[in-house]
């Protein structure tokens, strides 16, 4: 329940969210004649963002099926890295354009970094919830679960101190075989020497 959360009556609450929403308006008006003025230096000057071509994109995409249906039958295959950072809009337009059995995506949860940038993590926690991994399956989920960079002793290490601070709650990922380090390439171990560290 949510009203363990609120320090004050609800009343009092309400009031205050009353008395604030001039501000709040101001504000709204505000960001949106930034855009509109925005957006009309960039039209005087021929540039565009990133994410303007993303918009029109989609928007042109939305409207018109033949268009869609065009890139549909274009491409075979779409291939997507990284796909932990994408985002909500990128994900749509994949969807729009592909024929539902011809998307291949690779990412790793654990490595998203572009929160600042609106990636959402949960579109690819999402996906890899529900993707299986049976050879059969028409969605399906592969796990790339070996590193071959490092010995296995530091993967060790690394893995006990993982399953000790990746939690759901925390970061996401419940750090569980699907996410652990396994060693890869064993040719270089020395079985003599001991290099995992204590926790």
């Amino acid at each position: 329940c949510a009203a363990e959360y609120i320090s004050m009556p609800f009343e009092e609450m309400c009031s205050i969210i009353k008395k604030t929403g001039g501000i709040v308006k101001a504000l709204f008006g505000m960001t949106e004649r930034f855009g509109k003025i925005y957006s009309e230096m960039k039209a005087e000057q021929n540039v565009m963002e990133f994410s303007d071509v993303e918009h029109m994109c989609f928007r042109l995409f939305r409207d018109y099926e033949d268009v869609r249906n065009e890139f549909k039958e274009r491409y075979e295959e779409i291939l997507m890295d990284e796909y932990q950072d994408s985002n909500r809009l990128q994900d749509e337009l994949f969807k729009m354009i592909s024929r539902g059995d011809n998307i291949f995506m690779v990412g790793d949860i654990k490595q998203s970094i572009y929160l600042f940038r609106s990636s959402d993590p949960t579109i690819f926690k999402e996906k890899s919830d529900i993707y299986i991994k049976e050879e059969t399956a028409e969605s399906r989920k592969i796990v790339l679960g070996k590193n071959f960079r490092s010995r296995g002793q530091v993967l060790e290490s690394i893995n006990d101190l993982f399953e000790l601070i990746m939690t759901e709650d925390a970061g996401g990922v419940k750090y569980d075989e699907d996410h652990k380090l396994n060693t890869g390439d064993t040719t270089y171990e020395d079985k003599n020497k001991d290099y995992r560290s204590e926790c």
